[in-house]
């Protein structure tokens, strides 16, 4: 198994039947030993299991196991496990980045703030002085790299996804260093993490998916949506959002189901919010939450709906969404009159808050007309106003309008969608269905994912 299919001469068909695996872990000539009944279908069944769904951390404790306990003892060798290293990472420099870049969001100078954000990861340094098979090293890469990954798509929607570059990691591998003595644990690592890599593919629709993503995570913030330590593993279904090892996960599709040993389970299509999809079982879903300490279920959250319909008299409230149509006489807008919207908050009224939109780029310079209003209680304005904007970024009206002074201005707030669908996505705000539904461009309306 140590010598390529190319380079092999005269070799028995039974012994040619075996791949080659690289790394150098079957160089060494090794005593085969001599197997019972027993034991061989022992290996019969283990060799029929998916080993793609097995986590490689169990190849990092079976080191120390056939590891001599003297040599162990030596080099204090010793395996970290994922969670064990994210809860080194986290402060060392992971919480920092997630604060800087949520603190970017929304800020008058978000573009410079995130531009800065990037210069600084790709500065940092990780060196591991007794790395093993590299593990710390492997998660610090993967872990900065969902960060980065994040910044680019952030980038990429404040250009309303016309970005005219293509974005380039400024993450080098050789900002990563480490040190072993022993070599051993290195051929685990060639092995192994060839298996762990094979469990995930990138999702080749994803586009499809990521305005889910994106809406789960603001709803998260306006309280909508809440999270909860993943327990009832029988009860991941299609449509469900879970955080597991850092990634937001969702059930994308659910295969036939089947009973063994009491308990359910399913070949499940699982897409991650880094881009990436796995062809989980569904147990296996259910031990990864299980032993991530952060594991959670997204869940709508008890509170109750984003908008009031019962006003009590201790409720405060925090302004209104208003969607206007434009009576501007301008061309290139009136071709749109049917479906063109702005989606808008005020803390006031509207009547406050269009007067003067004949004088204002954000009205495009030109009167509007009154089309629904929504009252908000106790929610986070600029996140909820924020969420809407999301839902329909793919048909944000692409305008320039030049105001009272000559300057160039673009709107953001103006959409090209019917009011109807507008109703309902805030409908679908108020009971929290929302997060399953994503708006097609060319069908004009929300459709499920699934």
């Amino acid at each position: 198994m140590d010598l390529p299919q190319q380079r092999r001469k005269k070799v028995p068909k039974y012994i040619d039947a075996f791949p080659y695996v690289n790394g150098g872990l079957f160089t060494e000539q090794t005593e085969v030993p001599t197997f019972s009944k027993r034991a061989k279908n022992y290996l019969i069944d283990a060799a029929e299991l998916n080993w793609r769904e097995i986590t490689p951390d169990i190849f990092g404790s079976m080191i120390q196991a056939v590891v001599h306990e003297d040599m162990r003892g030596d080099l204090g060798m010793h395996y970290t496990s994922v969670p064990n290293i994210m809860k080194v990472l986290h402060p060392l420099f992971l919480m920092a980045l997630e604060e800087d870049f949520a603190e970017a969001n929304g800020h008058r100078q978000e573009r410079s703030l995130l531009k800065k954000l990037l210069t600084r990861i790709s500065h940092i340094r990780v060196f591991d002085p007794a790395c093993g098979s590299g593990n710390f090293l492997i998660v610090a890469y993967c872990e900065l790299r969902k960060i980065e990954m994040r910044i680019f798509q952030r980038q990429d929607e404040l250009e309303g996804g016309q970005a005219a570059h293509r974005f380039e990691s400024g993450i080098r591998l050789s900002n990563f260093y480490g040190i072993e003595l022993a070599d051993f644990a290195d051929a685990k690592r060639s092995v192994a993490k060839t298996d762990e890599t094979s469990s995930r593919s990138a999702c080749e629709d994803f586009e499809q998916f990521k305005p889910l993503f994106d809406q789960c995570a603001v709803a998260l913030k306006t309280g909508s949506l809440i999270t909860r330590r993943f327990t009832n593993e029988q009860e991941i279904a299609l449509g469900d959002f879970f955080i597991v090892n850092g990634l937001m996960a969702y059930v994308a599709e659910v295969g036939k189901a089947h009973t063994r040993n009491g308990k359910k389970n399913a070949r499940l299509r699982v897409i991650f919010d880094n881009g990436t999809e796995g062809k989980n079982l569904l147990r296996s879903l259910a031990t990864e939450l299980y032993k991530d300490p952060n594991g959670r279920r997204v869940i709508t959250a008890s509170a109750g709906p984003l908008f009031e319909t019962r006003i009590e008299a201790s409720d405060t409230r925090t302004g209104m969404i208003y969607v206007v149509k434009s009576l501007s006489d301008n061309p290139e807008i009136t071709k749109h009159y049917d479906l063109l919207h702005k989606i808008g908050f005020t803390a006031g009224t509207l009547e406050a808050r269009t007067r003067g939109a004949a004088d204002s780029t954000a009205f495009l310079m030109a009167p509007v007309q009154p089309v629904a209003t929504y009252e908000l209680y106790g929610i986070n304005k600029v996140q909820l106003e924020y969420l809407l904007h999301q839902i329909f970024a793919t048909v944000r009206l692409n305008i320039e309008i030049t105001d009272r002074f000559g300057a160039k201005v673009k709107p953001r707030e103006w959409f090209l969608v019917p009011a109807d669908v507008i109703a309902e996505a805030i409908g679908r705000l108020r009971d929290g269905s929302i997060t399953r539904y994503r708006f097609d461009a060319d069908k004009g309306r929300l459709v499920q994912i699934c």
